[in-house]
Protein backbone atom coordinates (compact mmCIF):
# COMPACT_ATOMS: atom_id res chain seq x y z
CA UNK A 1 0.00 0.00 0.00
CA UNK A 2 1.50 3.52 -0.60
CA UNK A 3 0.34 6.18 1.55
CA UNK A 4 -0.12 9.72 -0.14
CA UNK A 5 0.22 12.64 1.75
CA UNK A 6 -0.90 15.44 -0.61
CA UNK A 7 -3.55 18.68 0.33
CA UNK A 8 -4.67 19.16 -3.17
CA UNK A 9 -8.21 16.72 -3.53
CA UNK A 10 -7.33 16.89 -7.36
CA UNK A 11 -3.56 16.19 -7.50
CA UNK A 12 -4.78 12.92 -4.74
CA UNK A 13 -7.52 11.66 -7.29
CA UNK A 14 -4.33 12.25 -9.56
CA UNK A 15 -2.12 9.88 -7.25
CA UNK A 16 -5.19 7.09 -7.15
CA UNK A 17 -5.66 6.89 -10.88
CA UNK A 18 -2.04 6.41 -11.29
CA UNK A 19 -1.70 3.12 -9.17
CA UNK A 20 -4.87 2.16 -8.91
CA UNK A 21 -3.94 -1.20 -10.96
CA UNK A 22 -1.12 -2.13 -9.25
CA UNK A 23 -1.12 -0.89 -5.66
CA UNK A 24 -3.58 0.01 -3.06
CA UNK A 25 -3.49 3.50 -2.00
CA UNK A 26 -4.31 5.20 1.33
CA UNK A 27 -4.51 9.74 1.33
CA UNK A 28 -3.92 12.16 3.57
CA UNK A 29 -4.76 15.78 3.22
CA UNK A 30 -1.66 17.36 5.62
CA UNK A 31 1.08 15.80 7.67
CA UNK A 32 -0.41 14.91 11.09
CA UNK A 33 -3.51 13.18 9.21
CA UNK A 34 -0.45 11.29 6.94
CA UNK A 35 1.41 10.61 10.38
CA UNK A 36 -1.61 9.27 12.31
CA UNK A 37 -2.31 6.90 9.32
CA UNK A 38 0.90 5.25 8.85
CA UNK A 39 0.69 4.95 12.73
CA UNK A 40 -2.38 2.45 12.09
CA UNK A 41 -0.91 1.17 9.07
CA UNK A 42 2.88 0.69 9.12
CA UNK A 43 3.14 -3.05 8.50
CA UNK A 44 0.99 -2.13 5.14
CA UNK A 45 2.66 0.42 3.59
CA UNK A 46 5.80 0.26 1.66
CA UNK A 47 6.10 3.56 0.50
CA UNK A 48 5.11 7.33 1.48
CA UNK A 49 4.55 10.12 -0.93
CA UNK A 50 4.58 13.57 0.77
CA UNK A 51 4.08 16.82 -0.55
CA UNK A 52 6.19 19.39 0.76
CA UNK A 53 3.83 22.30 1.55
CA UNK A 54 0.72 21.15 3.22
CA UNK A 55 -1.56 22.84 6.57
CA UNK A 56 -0.84 22.03 9.87
CA UNK A 57 2.35 19.38 8.94
CA UNK A 58 4.44 20.47 6.53
CA UNK A 59 6.45 16.87 4.52
CA UNK A 60 9.68 17.27 6.56
CA UNK A 61 7.85 17.22 9.88
CA UNK A 62 5.59 14.60 8.86
CA UNK A 63 9.23 12.57 7.41
CA UNK A 64 10.38 13.14 10.76
CA UNK A 65 7.99 11.36 12.76
CA UNK A 66 7.02 8.74 9.91
CA UNK A 67 10.72 7.83 10.33
CA UNK A 68 10.61 7.39 14.00
CA UNK A 69 8.06 4.78 13.19
CA UNK A 70 10.07 3.42 10.12
CA UNK A 71 13.34 4.31 9.69
CA UNK A 72 13.94 2.69 6.23
CA UNK A 73 10.63 3.16 4.71
CA UNK A 74 11.10 4.56 1.12
CA UNK A 75 9.99 8.40 0.87
CA UNK A 76 9.43 10.26 -1.75
CA UNK A 77 9.29 14.18 -1.56
CA UNK A 78 6.98 15.26 -4.09
CA UNK A 79 6.57 18.81 -4.62
CA UNK A 80 6.81 21.89 -6.89
CA UNK A 81 9.16 23.39 -5.10
CA UNK A 82 12.96 22.93 -5.59
CA UNK A 83 14.58 21.10 -2.40
CA UNK A 84 16.37 23.34 -0.42
CA UNK A 85 17.57 23.37 3.21
CA UNK A 86 16.31 20.54 5.13
CA UNK A 87 14.64 19.18 2.36
CA UNK A 88 18.27 19.01 0.32
CA UNK A 89 19.95 17.40 3.40
CA UNK A 90 17.88 15.16 3.83
CA UNK A 91 17.56 13.72 -0.04
CA UNK A 92 21.41 12.77 1.01
CA UNK A 93 19.90 10.17 2.94
CA UNK A 94 19.24 6.46 2.33
CA UNK A 95 15.57 6.18 1.36
CA UNK A 96 14.59 9.60 0.83
CA UNK A 97 13.94 10.62 -2.73
CA UNK A 98 12.58 13.56 -4.96
CA UNK A 99 10.34 14.54 -7.75
CA UNK A 100 9.58 17.75 -9.04
CA UNK A 101 5.54 18.84 -9.84
CA UNK A 102 4.45 19.07 -12.68
CA UNK A 103 6.15 15.27 -13.07
CA UNK A 104 5.74 12.92 -15.55
CA UNK A 105 3.84 9.99 -14.73
CA UNK A 106 6.80 7.41 -16.46
CA UNK A 107 8.90 8.99 -14.23
CA UNK A 108 6.86 8.44 -11.16
CA UNK A 109 5.86 4.87 -11.72
CA UNK A 110 9.64 4.29 -12.48
CA UNK A 111 10.85 5.32 -8.80
CA UNK A 112 8.10 3.72 -7.15
CA UNK A 113 9.41 0.02 -9.53
CA UNK A 114 11.85 0.50 -8.17
CA UNK A 115 11.31 1.25 -4.52
CA UNK A 116 8.28 -1.27 -4.13
CA UNK A 117 9.40 -5.15 -4.88
CA UNK A 118 6.24 -6.77 -6.35
CA UNK A 119 5.27 -3.83 -8.60
CA UNK A 120 3.90 -4.34 -12.10
CA UNK A 121 2.88 -1.71 -14.42
CA UNK A 122 0.70 -2.94 -16.92
CA UNK A 123 1.27 -0.98 -20.22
Amino acid sequence: MILIAEDEPMIQRIFKEIFKKDHKTITASNGKEAVEIFKANSLKICLVILDYMMPIMNGLEAHDLIREIKPDIPIIFCSGYSPEGKMAELLKEKNNYFIEKPFKVIVLLEKVKQLCPGFCNMD
